[in-house]
């Protein structure tokens, strides 16, 4: 069926739409109708195409070309940007006559090879991507593919044919002029930001199609235009979903981290990427600041910041687009906008951080010190279960030096607020200015020898009043035993520091119950202890001679006093015998349940367990060898029996 000729033939250019308008599509047979709908839309894009210059279909065409033009405006050409947009970029979208050509399809293909090329290259610049492509990584936009919604648009994943992923926003098609605004806003400022803390933009898509509606009981052929940005995939999604009170969720070190990213991204924003231009996102949030698989943070949803030239460091707005909470009270009040309506989002993002919740004094009527020392508590508590001492102090002056630049940033007055450059000097200050108590030149000195003294020594800085000592022992299967009682700056070697390496641990306090670092040091430059050469040969001749007598003095518990005896050593066992009216005391053959015991503090007293449990408290005569060289000789003999029992010998562990 044709059109009546009071619209005008199509052909001979008369307006297809009025053309429509007059016919009894749905009294057709469906193939006329197919057939009328293409003809309409062909005749709508040769009229189109006719209100465009050549020159200026030229000058576009190389523009997009070279990349100068990096996005459409709002403005082009009328009545309808995106047909044109689709005719001069996206040449191989199908046409309403059928589908590809064996050859266009090749085409398209190797096209697509190349932007998947350009895509993985990180240096590439963000660039126009065809609408069909994106559909094909995303699936058709599935919702399997779903990853994010918003006021503004949909996210939905991306993924390349390497397996590599990309993040495609897909504007909402509703409120044309908020999504135009949105749209470019967002694009245009994204391709011009690189910064390790800004989403990296990697390309976008602006295309109309040619679709079928209904309307007033009729089909008409209409314009349906889809505009899309493409950002680098954020695995670990937003901040929001990982925002926890003191008490759970994500350790100090991973928050303070991303505290100093979203400062440090904002800085670039405000100052850096564009001398004397700041650009003022207008919506930071929780939900705006995306993790990447380390948990780096980074700034996106650019769709809502203004830019500054260099005469206006604020400007007026009657609308008030944002998100409550987070918006400035200049704002909300008065519409005013400057980079210091940014710096007041920060601050409540940084207590949101902190805190896990958006109440701060100002809202809670809690005075600000007590609002600062009731946090810290409540961090406190959390790392003294799970940090180790070396952290916890250092920790808690990053806590307290966040919650005060927060406050300060959600101060009412914005002239009162900090820029983003004076809050990074804050947080790289927040250990210079007050910094905990430590201990330099720390060194040990003495002979580390059984029975000789060592003797630690520093300087005490930064308001150190005291320190903690803790002596320990490294043994050759990796292990650290602190050293019971050990807890001076002097220490007597014993026989039990034999065959291990000795360090000492010093932890400085100042008045504040501050502690510092952990300072360790080892004694005689990190080598094992041994004996000295005169005890070496002392042991050497007995272990050769397969006996010794030793005068000793006897623990008598109940008198309280000691009593004269003779230690005897064989290679079977020992014996006790008291020189009073006591006798033998003990005879007993080595086993390996005995054992031979240095009390700490009693530099010459020594106790030996015997296998069923009885003790022994000795000590060396007047003129016998020292404690320790009679504690050596007593193990390596009992280490001599043991192993005969067990069928095997082996050789003095010192040399």
């Amino acid at each position: 069926m044709r059109p009546s000729s009071e619209t005008g033939d199509i052909r001979s250019g008369g307006d297809p739409r009025a053309a429509l308008g007059k016919l009894d599509l749905a009294g057709s047979k469906p193939r006329a109708r197919q057939a009328w709908r293409r003809r309409l839309c062909d005749a709508g894009s040769v009229r189109r195409r006719a209100w465009r210059s050549r020159r200026e279909r030229r000058s576009r065409r190389a523009a997009w070309a070279s990349g100068e033009e990096g996005l459409p405006s709002a403005d082009l050409a009328p009545p309808c940007r995106g047909l044109d947009l689709v005719e001069e970029v996206v040449t191989t979208t199908p046409t309403a006559h059928g589908d590809f050509s064996s050859k266009e399809m090749d085409s398209e293909s190797s096209r697509y090879d190349k932007l998947e090329s350009m895509l993985q290259d990180g240096s590439s610049e963000p660039r126009n991507l065809p609408l069909q492509y994106l559909r094909n990584i995303t699936d058709n936009f599935s919702d399997e593919r779903l990853i994010g919604e918003g006021g503004f648009g949909t996210v939905y994943k991306g993924v390349l044919s390497n397996g590599e992923t990309i993040a495609v926003k897909k504007l909402n098609s509703s409120m044309p002029g908020v999504k135009d605004m949105h749209f470019d806003n967002e694009a245009s400022n994204l391709t011009r930001l690189k910064h390790p803390n800004v989403v990296l933009l990697v390309g976008w898509c602006y295309e109309t199609e040619n679709i079928y509606v209904e309307y007033n009981g009729k089909y008409i052929c209409a314009e349906k235009s889809e505009r899309l940005l493409c950002l680098e995939y954020m695995p670990n999604g937003s901040l929001r979903e990982f925002l926890s009170d003191e008490a759970s969720g994500l350790g100090w070190d991973i928050r303070h981290k991303i505290i100093e990213g979203i400062c440090y991204g904002l800085h670039y924003l405000h100052e850096e990427w564009q001398d004397n231009v700041p650009l003022v996102h207008m919506d930071l949030k929780p939900a705006n600041i995306l993790l990447d698989n380390n948990m780096v943070p980074k700034i996106a949803d650019f769709g809502l910041s203004r830019l500054f030239d260099e005469t206006k460091t604020w400007t007026c707005t009657i609308s008030r687009d944002g998100t409550l909470g987070y918006m400035a009270p200049e704002y909300i009040n008065r519409g005013l906008i400057s980079t210091k309506s940014d710096i007041f989002s920060l601050g409540v993002i940084i207590l949101e951080i902190v805190t896990g919740h958006r109440d701060y004094p100002d809202e809670t009527g809690i005075p600000s010190q007590e609002f600062i020392e009731l946090v810290l508590k409540n961090w406190r508590n959390r790392l003294q279960k799970s940090e180790c001492y070396t952290s916890l102090e250092t920790y808690c002056q990053q806590i307290m030096r966040c919650i005060q630049i927060g406050l300060v940033c959600v101060h009412h007055d914005r002239s009162k607020r900090p820029t983003t450059r004076q809050i990074i000097e804050m947080l790289q200050e927040e250990v210079h200015m007050y910094p905990p108590p430590a201990i330099e030149g720390l060194q040990i000195t003495g002979e580390a020898f059984p029975g000789r003294e060592l003797q630690a020594s520093g300087y005490t800085i930064n308001g150190t009043t005291s320190c903690n000592f803790e002596w320990v022992r490294h043994l050759d299967d990796g292990s650290v035993n602190f050293i019971e009682g050990a807890r001076q700056p002097t220490y007597l070697v014993t026989a039990d520091d034999v065959d291990s390496v000795l360090a000492i641990e010093v932890q400085p306090l100042d008045d504040r119950k501050r502690k510092g670092e952990i300072v360790k040091v080892y004694a005689d430059d990190q080598r094992k202890i041994t004996c000295d050469h005169e005890t070496k040969e002392l042991i050497k001749k007995v272990l050769s001679m397969g006996h010794v007598s030793y005068e000793v003095l006897l623990s008598v518990r109940f008198l309280d006093m000691w009593e004269p005896a003779v230690l005897a050593i064989k290679r079977e066992g020992y014996s006790i015998k008291g020189n009073g009216k006591h006798g033998v005391v003990v005879t007993e053959k080595f086993q390996q349940a005995m054992t031979i015991n240095i009390p700490y503090g009693r530099p010459t007293e020594f106790l030996i367990a015997s296998a069923d449990g009885a003790e022994y408290n000795l000590k060396p005569a007047e003129n016998a060898p020292s404690r320790d060289a009679i504690v050596l000789v007593l193990r390596l003999f009992k280490m001599e029996a043991v192993q005969k029992s067990k069928g095997r010998r082996k050789g003095i562990f010192f040399k």
